[in-house]
């Protein structure tokens, strides 16, 4: 079967942007014009952020969960030292 990213490349909605100089190299994805246009958006910047997709209740359990564990890793700063 077809994955996500095939389904987004063959709508004609991302591309290939390139790779990360991080290990493995991953492959890196851009969004398209034919996706602004698509969902009426001008720009990238036009896109909703976290909190826009929270109240519009667009945002999985299994998101929500992920978030505050990357919140979570933000906020040590690594002193050992938790605060919460």
């Amino acid at each position: 079967g077809k994955g996500t990213l095939d389904a987004l490349m063959e709508a004609g909605w991302i591309k290939p942007a390139g790779r990360r100089d991080t290990p493995g190299r991953p492959l890196t994805y851009a969004t398209t014009p034919a996706f602004l246009d698509h969902f009426g958006l001008g720009s990238r910047r036009d896109l909703p952020g976290v909190a826009e997709l929270r109240a519009a209740g667009l945002l999985d359990p299994v998101d929500l969960t992920m978030e505050r564990e990357v919140a979570g890793e933000k906020q040590d700063d690594g002193s050992g030292d938790s605060a919460g």
